[in-house]
């Protein structure tokens, strides 16, 4: 039996990288099975492709306005200061502008 534990991430920063990070987790969420669990692999292919068990647990942005936007188009929540994220995500996307990375 395989792992069926799903990914808990968020992104930071929902500018125009940022949404489309916050895109793809949504679209993983919600056309993948957990990390692990049995999968057939499609018809030609040598193998089954890697788990995508993910969750998108928020985003967060100084824009407020913005990140709620982002954050209801894809049925998540909006975190004001990335720091409440900590202890909720097991990975995250860091979509700020890269003079910002480190602060973040």
């Amino acid at each position: 039996m395989g792992n069926d534990r799903v990914i808990k991430t968020a992104v930071v920063g929902v500018g125009h990288l940022g949404q489309h990070h916050a895109r793809l987790y949504s679209l993983m969420e919600a056309e993948s099975p957990p990390v692990g669990a049995a999968e057939s692999p499609p018809v030609g292919a040598a193998e089954s492709p890697p788990g995508r068990g993910v969750e998108l647990v928020g985003v967060s942005d100084t824009d407020e306005k913005a990140g709620r936007k982002i954050a209801e188009k894809y049925g998540t929540r909006f975190f004001p200061d990335p720091d409440e994220l900590i202890g909720k995500v097991e990975a995250v996307s860091i979509a700020t502008p890269t003079v910002h990375h480190y602060e973040v």
